[in-house]
């Protein structure tokens, strides 16, 4: 057995005499040594030596020992037997840097030499730290042992060189605009003294987790060839099933038979192209504008997928934009037909114009992660409650107040709403989930009717800019709100005994204030006909066609006969639209 022996002079006779516990003389004769580790590698760590590269290395590396006095100690790496003491070492040799850096760098053939005749497989190693003074001489041996699995390959893989990407570089991937350009990782070949080599790219999210890696691909053609190569998409899909933060470790692997072989590490940064905001324009936007004022925006789920409730005109065309004002970046439809609803369609960069031919709203979805996009039917809600601090439910949704249904994905409620309490919102069910609100920047007023667009995802509290009584209509076809002040009156020829009593409405009295539907007039009418009509205007009005004091809009007019009465209109919608004229 040949043991390399590399020692200072004055540590020599030390070492050749000295047992274990020899190796720890600090008893204050120089600076005392306190207790330090070996870093790497790890215990129960396996190298495996490739003759083919024998001066390929490995690195030793051990906590720094610290001194009582701050002086600097030497380092001494000592390899033995599984069980030894390393009383007789197999190897022995001073730290880099002239015996006081904290790493020791052994190439392979280094290590072959000190291990040859061995008999075995299984080693160990420690570092002993001594410092001498004046006052004589102190060492002390790392607090445990590794052990080091060294196997001497019979297969030899010649040394090879990562060409690239560069040390550190970054790669830009963009799965969006550019999926089909390539990402090449390359490197030379190498030759194997037996068999064909294998090589496998190999991924991991620190320098030394590759016993456990993220990614493991073979290269292409199977492995034959020096090199990986991914399109864009391929690699951004990878990386979206791998948790890292700016990028990866790498590392290729040749193989052959059981031997592998890398000749180093490298980091590659990653800046991926995301999709984080995204619009339709078409046909339904100011006819085609993209101006930020015109787009509809469609709501981020995260992903890649977006996704909004849109309503889409008969005969609609449109297109996806990726930023407001600008064509540069826009997806469109594989086919110029018309796409059929709940079909998905891939997403072409600069594709034709995505056609509908129904009017409806619509779940439009745009998902990156798939390259796919579809249009679904929305079916509505068939019940709406109305809820808000503004309301008589406040905003607790077991209090919500039902909407009377009119038809055609169209509801509407007779409310008192005040400015106080944030305004209101619209409930499915009795609960919060589901609910609807406004569109940001869709709400508009014109001689006090407010007006905006319907959303669940972002959505504002509707809101009224008075205290008053008001209408407020949901159209769910059109995903629209409206809600316009109500001053109710009467209007007839009972008001004047002539036909001049329909030229005009006398007003009636709201009674109460949240949670009250009654409007009233005390008045003397005479023989003729009577119908009560909202904000002088006969745009809504209430007759009753069956005679049964219960209101219809437009609806036939009320015959009276001559007296004074108490006049009663109750617009409740728990309870119906109803009447009463009682005589005074």
């Amino acid at each position: 057995m040949k043991i390399l022996q590399y020692s200072f002079l004055f540590l020599a006779a030390m070492l050749m005499c000295a047992c274990e516990d020899e190796q720890n003389e600090n008893k204050g004769k120089g600076e005392s040594i306190n207790d330090f580790k070996l870093i790497s590698p790890g215990n129960f760590s396996s190298l495996v030596l490739n003759p083919s590269t024998p001066d390929k290395t490995i690195v030793l590396q051990w906590e720094p020992a610290k001194t009582g006095l701050g002086g600097t100690p030497t380092y001494q790496v000592l390899i033995d037997k599984k069980g030894g003491d390393f009383t007789s070492p197999l190897f022995q040799t001073p730290a880099d840097g002239e015996g006081i850096d904290n790493t020791k760098t052994i190439t392979y053939a280094n290590l072959k030499e000190a291990i040859a005749g061995a008999g075995t497989t299984e080693f160990i190693w420690t570092v002993v730290s001594t410092t001498e003074t004046n006052q004589g001489l102190n060492s002390k041996s790392a607090t445990d042992p590794f052990a080091l699995n060294i196997i001497e390959s019979t297969v030899g893989i010649a040394d090879f060189e990562y060409t690239s990407p560069g040390r550190n570089q970054k790669l830009f991937l963009d799965k969006i605009t550019t999926p089909d350009e390539e990402v090449v990782f390359s490197w030379t070949p190498t030759t194997s003294t037996s068999g064909d080599v294998i090589y496998t790219w190999v991924a991991a999210t620190t320098e030394d987790g590759f016993s456990d890696p993220v990614l493991e691909i073979l290269s292409d053609n199977d492995g034959a060839q020096p090199s990986l190569t991914l399109t864009q998409a391929e690699f951004v899909d990878l990386l979206s099933e791998v948790s890292f933060t700016d990028g990866l470790y790498w590392q290729v692997r040749a193989s052959v038979e059981d031997v592998s072989y890398t000749p180093e590490t490298r980091f590659v940064w990653f800046e991926i192209f995301d999709v984080q905001s995204l619009y339709i324009v078409g046909s339904l936007t100011n006819g085609w504008s993209n101006t930020c004022d015109d787009v509809i925006t469609i709501a981020n789920k995260g992903n890649g997928l977006f996704e909004s409730l849109v309503y889409l005109p008969a005969g609609s065309e449109f297109k996806f934009i990726l930023t407001c004002g600008s064509w540069d970046v826009n997806w469109g439809s594989p086919t110029e037909d018309l796409i059929s609803p709940n079909t998905d369609y891939g997403l072409i960069g600069n594709g034709g114009n995505i056609k509908v031919e129904e009017e409806g709203s619509y779940f439009v979805k745009a998902d990156f992660a798939t390259g796919q996009f579809s249009i679904n039917p929305f079916t509505p809600p068939a019940d709406i409650f109305l809820v808000g601090g503004s309301t008589s439910a406040d905003w607790n949704p077991g209090n919500s107040i039902q909407f009377i249904e009119k038809g055609n994905n169209v509801f509407e409620i007779y409310a008192y709403l005040e400015v106080a309490g944030s305004g209101f919102k619209f409930l499915q069910v009795q609960d919060w989930a589901g609910d609807w609100g406004s569109k940001g920047g869709s709400r508009t007023i014109n001689n006090g009717t407010i007006t905006g667009d319907l959303v669940q995802e972002g959505e504002d509290n509707a809101a009224v800019e008075e205290d008053g009584f008001y209408r407020i209509t949901v159209d769910y076809t059109n995903l629209k709100y409206k809600i316009e002040p109500m001053v109710w009156g009467i209007i007839g020829s009972s008001r004047t005994g002539d036909d001049t009593g329909w030229n005009a409405q006398d007003n009636m009295t709201f009674e109460g204030g949240k949670g009250s539907y009654k409007w009233t007039i005390t008045q003397t009418l005479f023989a003729g006909e009577l119908k009560f009509r909202a904000n002088d205007d006969w745009g809504i009005n209430f007759g009753d066609s069956g005679g049964d004091q219960t209101l219809e809009y437009d609806g036939s007019n009320l015959n009276v006969t001559a007296g004074t009465y108490l006049i009663e209109l109750v617009l409740d919608p728990v309870n119906g639209y109803t009447y009463s004229l009682t005589t005074q």
